[in-house]
């Protein structure tokens, strides 16, 4: 990919998370100036750019757009998801996974949810342990700005990218419920530590292939910081999210494919509640609402967990942090030279 695609994709990269990061982060002139920046480009741009952007970027998910509100009432909401079905008439997610060469996907339901015990919030000293213990491994100066990171009250977990100032910001909400904070936030801090090799090397990796490499980075942190006794509490959390991401992805590739079996709000519930027990999850006879629906806002994201997921788990026993950065490396050339975009 030339230099001049790559510097359109960061604008419009940078342009959509400075916009989302104001939702949680005060102004301080540098953000503003960073937002300013980003507009003043953004407007500048030209329809051909775009379709430059969209024909050379790899490809993320399906363009697949709608305007679902999930604060709608269920009647308006249902008609809404019709809608977006409608213009994606009998859109096979496997078959556009196969003509974009991207990998192929396990739906089998390998593994059983189970509750995942309670442990102790992250400190930010133990962040701090976690990138110096990266640094050691990796032999890479990866440093963190404490003013980066974003403690809020709400359940969000977010590491936001802006590749144009070459910066990243941690969102870090509280799970009140199931209280794994510990293991969100891990998960956060290996997105931080991949956005700056993107960074450096001007990186450009698809949805997918980030949330692989984030997962095994995770594994690998997890291994290298946690005593033993608490393994089995984040492969139980893994498998949560895996098997709840297969659900997902399972119920959203029939109703997409078939979606005139599906017209009516319980004809949609009928086939969430089938897929439920596919994955031998309670719950069956609960209450289901179309709100609940929150992953048809991105249609099909839930699929790019998946491989990560799986493979940690396959392999967690005999995973090493040192090993994971070396395949990393290994797969991006980094370390090699490359031409640097100037900004």
């Amino acid at each position: 990919m030339d230099s001049y695609t790559k510097l359109l994709y960061f604008y419009l990269e940078q342009n959509i998370n400075i916009d989302f990061l104001g939702l949680y982060k005060r102004s301080s002139e540098k953000f503003l100036n960073d937002l300013k920046k980003a507009e003043k480009t953004l407007i500048e741009l030209k329809i051909e750019d775009l379709k430059i952007i969209k024909e050379n970027v790899p490809i993320n998910l399906p363009n697949i757009d709608n305007d679902i509100d999930l604060n709608n009432r269920e009647e308006i909401l249902n008609i809404k998801i019709n809608k977006m079905l409608d213009l994606n008439h009998k859109f096979n997610y496997y078959l556009w996974r196969t003509r974009n060469n991207l990998n192929t996907i396990n739906l089998n339901a390998n593994y059983r949810m189970n509750k995942v015990k309670k442990i102790p919030c992250i400190s930010d000293k133990v962040i701090e342990k976690l990138f110096k213990i990266y640094s050691t491994v990796s032999k890479d100066n990866i440093i963190f700005k404490k003013n980066n990171l974003i403690r809020i009250n709400e359940f969000v977990f977010k590491c936001v990218s802006l590749p144009l100032s070459k910066e990243s910001y941690i969102i870090l909400g509280k799970d009140t419920e199931y209280k794994l904070d510990y293991f969100y936030t891990v998960h956060e801090i290996c997105h931080y530590i991949i956005n700056q090799y993107k960074f450096e090397y001007e990186l450009i990796l698809t949805i997918e292939d980030e949330e692989y490499w984030v997962h095994l980075l995770e594994a690998g942190m997890i291994k290298s910081l946690l005593r033993e006794e608490y393994y089995l509490q984040y492969l139980q959390y893994l498998k949560n999210l895996l098997i709840e991401n297969k659900i997902e992805t399972k119920f959203q590739s029939e109703l997409f494919l078939n979606s005139d079996k599906y017209r009516l709000e319980n004809e949609k519930k009928l086939l969430y509640k089938k897929c439920l027990e596919y994955y031998n999850v309670g719950g069956g006879e609960a209450q289901i609402l179309l709100s609940n629906f929150h992953f048809l806002k991105t249609p099909f994201y839930s699929a790019c967990y998946l491989n990560g997921q799986e493979e940690v788990l396959e392999i967690f026993k005999n995973i090493k942090l040192e090993d994971i950065i070396m395949r990393f490396k290994k797969t991006y050339g980094i370390g090699k030279n490359k031409t640097k975009i100037k900004y």
